[in-house]
């Protein structure tokens, strides 16, 4: 079917999902018991598939490694797979680095070591990935590696390391290796270090979790002014921080910042989602900050899809309990724009 791939629109991927479904049928088979003649012409197929011009370009060589690899039983099958893997890793890093060179690169690196560790060579595996520690997945594998031996130490080394090294070319990748040394901080029992890891994953990864973790790290005593002074200064650098925010003011009951927040970030899905909190309190702020993303939303946008949002939002603001306010607005709102006709027949359907 791959050929089918060159002369015809695949834009509803009937033929992709076919013969996707067909490799991990394939995939399952290989990791499978199966009789020697079966297992021995599978194998053959694997290894001659790799060579098959029909599947160039369509990134299938990484499926027929892995199966080689489940396959592979006797001593010439572990070498001829071996040699395909190596000659793979040898072409691969000949070829200017660019994403897809490093990315089969990596998978060809990591199928032989996957090789070598079922086959109870695991110096040679480890030598393997030594020689190939800056690709990001190999570096991944090594980490995994000595935290399954106990080796914390090398843990530790190689996920600082890989920041230093790694980080500036792969930055989504920090925090991963961030939680790698929070790890070992836990296994240490180390509870300043465990607080600093924290922290620079508050710094790179802001997340509910680690905001509670180090809420249980921190004395009682403590920790309003750690909020205060350290933990929200942080999160205040950084997008991500900065929409963990009201998260926090919500955990710990901090009404007044959170409303300070959402009259600095106005936005009609964010308001819903909090006013519960603040309504009792805050109603006439909360319809202020309504009025003017409505108003907004009336200047900047035209069309039915549009006018039946707003009608909603009035709707839901008159549920809260500003009803007055709400029919003088929408009065106001009926002049203003009496010359859009889809904007007036939404209006009309609205219940009070």
């Amino acid at each position: 079917m791959v050929p089918a791939f060159q002369f015809i629109d695949d834009s509803n991927a009937d033929v992709g999902d076919a013969i996707r479904w067909a490799i991990n049928l394939l995939h399952d088979l290989a990791e499978s018991t199966l009789d020697a003649d079966d297992q021995k012409s599978f194998f053959k197929w694997t290894l001659k598939s790799l060579e098959d011009k029909r599947y160039e370009g369509w990134d299938f060589h990484d499926d027929f490694m892995a199966m080689a690899v489940h396959l592979a039983k006797n001593d010439k099958q572990i070498r001829d797979t071996e040699a395909v893997l190596d000659a793979r890793i040898e072409e691969f890093t000949n070829k200017k680095s660019n994403w897809s060179s490093n990315y089969n690169l990596e998978s060809a690196v990591l199928w032989k070591v996957h090789l070598l560790k079922s086959n109870d060579r695991p110096t040679e595996a480890d030598e393997t990935m030594d020689r190939h520690k800056n690709l990001t997945r190999v570096r991944a594998e090594m980490i995994q590696t000595a935290w399954d031996r106990g080796k914390t130490d090398t843990v530790k080394s190689l996920a600082s390391e890989a920041i230093e090294t790694l980080g500036k070319d792969a930055p989504g990748l920090i925090s991963n290796w961030q939680e790698w040394l929070l790890k070992v901080s836990e296994t240490e029992g180390d509870e300043n270090e465990i607080i600093q890891r924290l922290e620079d994953l508050m710094n790179s990864d802001p997340t509910t979790d680690i905001y509670l973790k180090l809420k249980e790290m921190v004395p009682k005593d403590e920790w309003p002014p750690y909020l205060r002074d350290t933990l929200l200064p942080v999160l205040q650098t950084s997008y991500r921080g900065r929409s963990l925010m009201p998260e926090i003011f919500v955990q710990e009951k901090m009404w007044d910042k959170l409303l300070e927040y959402l009259k600095k970030n106005p936005d009609l899905n964010l308001l819903k989602r909090y006013e519960s909190f603040i309504k009792e309190t805050a109603l006439d702020e909360i319809f202020e900050l309504y009025v003017q993303l409505i108003r907004q939303k009336l200047k900047h946008n035209t069309g039915r899809r549009y006018y039946q949002e707003v009608c909603k939002t009035l709707n839901h603001v008159w549920q809260l309990g500003a009803k007055k306010e709400v029919e003088q607005l929408t009065k106001e709102l009926r002049k203003l724009y009496s010359n859009r006709p889809a904007f007036l027949d939404e209006v009309d359907k609205l219940k009070f």
